[in-house]
């Protein structure tokens, strides 16, 4: 993807535009500034631009999982550098995810996007449905944002939620008795979390079948543990 074949792809979108010139790859390292409802993010990786180290991750959502060894070719998207002190406010990440869904959706070879804090990567159809979601109805898109795993201990843990609370969360044993139930619940609760903030007190809240939960910080406050109210 060359500079002039990008501006290409988005100059008829009314929302995204370039701001900054194409690059020169010999002298410098400055990404293709791009502005969206006045916030900035700087895009690296173009073709006639310097290169960027290839993404990895652990999680697949609605994407076949090849390696990122295969030969993907990578695009960065970042905060531009007056977003450094606000990249986890919740405004500055949707006009990123938004930033984001618009360059998909204008590459028609995108495959998927790859959100580092959760080593997650999400086919790009799900993600842009996702953030249009977000951005039209305000539906937090957990599970392009979030992942879990299982814990030694048979936790369900959130991978990625503490970019933006600054805690993981942890669906304490007993779990629902079908993991997809749990994973249901995780993803409904860590969308709650992400849109309400740290928890520093003890909360009751009611899953999505109706039963009651309690959400309490962990003692070093760096998780919400969640079991059954």
């Amino acid at each position: 993807m060359t500079f002039d074949a990008l501006s290409a792809a988005i100059d008829d979108n009314p929302l995204l535009s370039i701001t900054s010139a194409a690059p020169d790859a010999a002298t410098t390292d400055t990404g293709i500034e791009l502005v969206i409802d006045g916030l900035t993010f700087d895009l690296f990786g173009l073709s006639d631009a310097p290169h960027v180290e290839e993404a990895s991750w652990a999680h697949t959502v609605a994407f076949d999982g090849m390696p990122a060894s295969s030969g993907f070719e990578m695009l960065v998207l970042k905060p531009g550098p007056h977003l450094a002190g606000g990249h986890a406010l919740l405004p500055v990440v949707r006009g990123w995810m938004q930033c984001a869904q618009i360059l998909a959706e204008a590459l028609p070879d995108c495959s998927a996007l790859v959100w580092p804090p959760a080593s997650l990567a999400v086919g790009a159809d799900f993600f842009c449905a996702g953030i249009r979601r977000w951005v039209e109805r305000g539906t937090f898109p957990t599970a392009s944002l979030v992942a879990f795993d299982t814990s030694l201990d048979g936790a369900l843990q959130s991978k990625g939620l503490s970019y933006l609370t600054g805690q993981e969360m942890r669906l304490e044993q007993p779990l629902p008795e079908v993991l997809v139930d749990a994973e249901r619940v995780a993803l409904a609760l860590a969308g709650h979390l992400a849109l309400s903030g740290r928890i520093d007190a003890v909360q009751e809240v009611t899953a999505p079948d109706g039963r009651p939960l309690r959400l309490a910080p962990s003692t070093n406050g760096r998780f919400v543990r969640v079991t059954a109210g």
